[in-house]
């Protein structure tokens, strides 16, 4: 019927004659379907279930997008929702159970782009705003990941969201109390009698389980050695976990604020205390103080602060938060100014987050509760540190900042802080480590000043006229300078003789010949007084 050697069409070639399956799924995905049902199986332990889920997490990326891989997915996905019920937290890191919920946890983050997980949003907010309040650091951390991916899906407010704001209060309150005991911050080694994983002296250590630590267990009977475990803490004992709430509650603020304004005001009480909360100084001076700790903690506190920046600036003027910030504007700023000063010298992130926290108050309703600190504020140790890239990085934008907020207060400024006022003027006029454009704000700011001086002068007699001199001979000292280093040099490259022009000989004067006396000078005296006028115009 057909020819020799060759089979009917369609045919995968020979004399077999079998008609190939185009739309037949990959091998891969067969393979995925039986560890799926492993994981399913409720017979199976957890280390078994651990196994297959690990070689899932390998093979997942080698499967091509499709209906196939969607199908998968979504089957992981709503037992990965059965297994989050079936099992408890755990905070050993060793445990079964404890790397099975993580590896859940990270497959979940890793798959949350597909369609699959998206359709499983609603039950997965649920699952995780659980997973936050009772599971331990590395997965708190992690939950909180996956939930801020799937709020940006706009979904219904869920009453959960009321229990994790609740939660949030707690951890705030209660991290306030452990930082003034400063046991915290402490590091001790651990040395247990034998235990299991449900044992209640676990339960006993874990309560002052503040970070990852190593716990010496002691081995059976008739074996040597201690076996060592890794202890985690739980997520509402973490100052790291602390570190990413204030964004998601940004987040929710966002989404739901009318749902989450009743829990606010309560939270930013709470806050304020926690930016108050400082480590107790004998703490700082034991040898088993936690420096990893304690730069957790102060980042956590920068944070925090953001999160007030942010308060103040989206609640209406007269509202809650205008009473909060004026009731206790003397508290949140005194934290502002200690979190600048125990800020570690070298790292530019936290101390410019900071700042851009601290500009919202600096340009808001509440800057004149600033008049007090702005000496404090004036001293370079206290805004920029001693850190020398710091200083090259954000002294500019310290001076712009510094520089508006003393023109908006110039009127509110005692003779004492004025006096300090200008003196930092004055230095940063001279200081070769910012920019003319930054040298022409800090001569605008001199000159804003005058009017605030004499009316000083005029109703409580201060002496002012001998800073108003000061001031014109820090002007003189500058215009000195520029003349020496800067005019000089400029009109030598740039300034042409009239012979050279008439002649039509381009190029310095230095080049082409040399000048005539007389007419290098008259054109070194117009410069200096172009430059001269150009400058005073640019004060006024």
């Amino acid at each position: 019927m057909y020819p020799q050697g060759s089979g009917p069409p369609f045919s995968s070639g020979g004399s077999s004659g079998t008609r190939t399956n185009p739309i037949q799924p990959p091998p891969v995905i067969g393979h995925l379907d039986a560890l799926v049902k492993t994981l399913n199986d409720s017979t199976q332990r957890d280390d078994l279930k651990l196994k297959a889920l690990q070689e899932i997490s390998s093979s997942i990326d080698d499967v091509p997008n499709g209906p196939g891989f969607n199908s998968v997915v979504e089957n992981m996905m709503r037992i990965f929702l059965k297994l989050f019920g079936d099992t408890t937290p755990q905070c050993v890191s060793e445990n079964n159970t404890q790397m099975l919920r993580k590896l859940m946890l990270e497959m979940i983050l890793r798959l949350s782009y597909t369609e699959a997980v998206k359709n499983c949003a609603k039950s997965l907010i649920s699952t995780m705003i659980r997973c936050i309040i009772t599971e331990n650091e590395e997965n708190v951390l992690i939950a909180l990941k996956i939930l801020s991916e799937h709020l940006k899906l706009r979904l219904p407010f869920v009453g959960e969201i009321t229990n994790l704001m609740s939660h949030f209060k707690m951890m705030y309150r209660d991290m306030v109390h452990h930082c003034g005991q400063g046991q915290m911050f402490l590091t001790r080694r651990q040395v247990l009698p034998q235990w299991n994983f449900e044992d209640n002296t676990l339960e006993n250590t874990l309560q002052q389980c503040f970070c990852v630590t190593s716990v010496h267990v002691d081995s059976p009977e008739g074996s040597d050695g201690r076996q060592i475990y890794t202890l985690i803490p739980r997520g509402y004992q973490s100052v790291k976990v602390l570190g990413e709430v204030p964004s998601l509650i940004i987040q929710l603020c966002n989404m739901y604020k009318q749902q989450v304004l009743s829990d606010l005001g309560d939270l930013i009480q709470i806050i304020a205390s926690y930016l108050a909360s400082k480590i107790p100084a004998p703490i700082k001076e034991e040898q088993g103080f936690n420096k990893e700790v304690a730069e957790e903690f102060l980042n956590s506190q920068i944070r925090a602060f953001t999160f007030l920046a942010f308060y103040a600036k989206a609640s209406p003027s007269g509202g809650n938060a205008s009473d909060f910030f004026q009731n206790n504007s003397s508290q949140v700023i005194n934290s502002m100014i200690a979190l600048f000063e125990s800020c570690p010298p070298e790292p530019i992130l936290p101390r410019r987050e900071l700042l851009v926290a601290a500009r919202y108050f600096f340009n808001s309703e509440y800057q004149k509760n600033f008049v007090g600190m702005l000496p404090r504020l004036l001293n370079n140790n206290t805004l920029l540190g001693t850190g020398v890239t710091v200083n090259e990085c954000l002294r500019i934008s310290v001076v712009q900042m510094l520089c508006d907020l003393c023109h908006h207060l110039r009127n509110q400024l005692t003779f004492e802080v004025l006096v300090n006022v200008v003196y930092f003027f004055s230095l940063m006029l001279h200081t070769s480590q910012i920019f003319g454009h930054s040298q022409a704000m800090c001569c605008k700011g001199l000159m804003n000043l005058v009017e605030a001086f004499a009316n000083l002068e005029r109703n409580q007699n201060e002496p002012c006229r001998d800073i108003f001199l000061h001031m014109l001979d820090t002007f003189v000292r500058k215009f000195r300078f520029m003349a020496k280093h800067h005019v000089g040099p400029l009109l030598a490259k740039y300034s042409y003789s009239s012979r050279q022009r008439s002649r039509g000989v381009d190029g310095p004067a230095g080049e082409s010949g040399a000048p005539e006396a007389d007419e290098a000078a008259g054109s070194a005296a117009e410069g200096r007084r172009i430059s001269a006028k150009r400058y005073a115009g640019g004060s006024r």
